[in-house]
């Protein structure tokens, strides 16, 4: 997926569901595992994620981290029961945001 696709893909479904529950963007210790955190805390990092894929998407050579980025972003909001699998798989169609 190209890093304008997955861009599209955060600022179009993912942002702004995050931004109605108006929680904050928060890293968390990388020494965590993401079973051990909340609901709450798994939405917090799939928000700070956000920005962290936006950041790679302004590097033309970081293509693999805009991927890296974007799979853990999908994996935690898998984790927090956001969506199915079947629908992170459907938001990783370049058509999605067309």
């Amino acid at each position: 997926m190209s890093p304008e696709n997955v861009l599209k893909v955060v600022e179009e479904i993912y942002e702004p569901a995050l931004q109605e529950l108006d929680i904050p963007r928060t890293n968390i210790d990388p020494a965590v595992t993401l079973g051990s955190l909340s609901a709450e805390e798994l939405l917090e990092y799939a928000y700070f994620l956000c920005d962290v894929v936006r950041y790679y998407t302004k590097c033309p050579s970081c293509r693999d981290e805009v991927n890296q980025s974007f799979a853990t972003l999908q994996a935690v909001l898998g984790f927090a029961n956001w969506y199915t699998c079947e629908e992170l798989k459907k938001h990783r169609q370049p058509y999605v945001c067309e």
